[in-house]
């Protein structure tokens, strides 16, 4: 089975993102900050690639349905839904939803 991570991006607290690259799967970062407040972030390099930046409407909600809306979790069987400003204490979490 293959996930995903939706994670809405608004705090960018640096031992989130450690932890949560070190889990497996896709990541996509749905950020309501704009993209001068993430360059400016020592995280910035790690999680480039997988943000996309999208106007604030609706907040957390918002952000769900704006990845929804573009359709990124297309080719997954589940989509792992989280804030940023979670506290990973097992990376292999992962494998008790398969």
């Amino acid at each position: 089975m293959t996930h995903c991570f939706c994670t809405i991006g608004w705090h960018f607290f640096e031992e989130f993102y450690e932890r949560l690259y070190q889990v497996e799967g896709k990541k996509y970062i749905i950020s309501h900050r704009p993209q001068e407040f993430l360059a400016a972030l020592p995280l910035y390099d790690k999680i480039q690639s997988d943000v996309f930046c999208c106007e604030n409407h609706g907040l957390e909600w918002g952000g769900y349905q704006q990845f929804n809306a573009m359709k990124l979790y297309e080719p997954y069987d589940f989509v792992i839904y989280c804030h940023d400003d979670l506290i990973i204490k097992d990376t292999g979490f992962v494998h008790a939803l398969r």
